[in-house]
């Protein structure tokens, strides 16, 4: 799929879901703080990395503040400062993390196009 084919209902259902594994899965090993817009998911115990999000369906302002609030506490609990989200879904967050002076890191969402026909398991190897 190319990046025009996320505009119909198809795609947009598509990118709906690594959105929801994004807010579903940390949350069985980490405590969920809520910073405005954005989520931080902190790990306790061993598991999942610590991870910080856009809150899912988020519709409001996102700002190089929100991000900044949520580094000063990343900072406070001695865990990396990053940020993970679908450019896709959350096209805002880029601006307000660069604005924030972090270095950016851009990598494909790679989807199968659900009509592709799957190869038969052992020709993949």
């Amino acid at each position: 799929m190319t990046s025009a084919d996320f505009d119909d209902h198809r795609g947009r259902a598509l990118l709906d879901r690594p959105e929801e594994y994004y807010a579903a899965v940390p949350r069985h090993g980490a405590r969920v703080e809520d910073h405005g817009p954005l989520t931080l998911f902190v790990r306790e115990g061993q598991g999942l990395a610590v991870l910080c999000t856009s809150r899912t369906g988020m519709a409001g302002p996102l700002q190089a503040t929100d991000v900044q609030k949520v580094r000063v506490r990343q900072r406070e609990l001695g865990i990396p400062e990053s940020f993970e989200w679908v450019a896709e879904t959350t096209p805002k967050l880029r601006a307000a993390v660069e604005e924030s002076v972090l270095v950016v890191h851009e990598h494909p969402l790679m989807v199968l196009d659900p009509g592709t026909p799957a190869a038969p398991l052992e020709a993949a190897f």
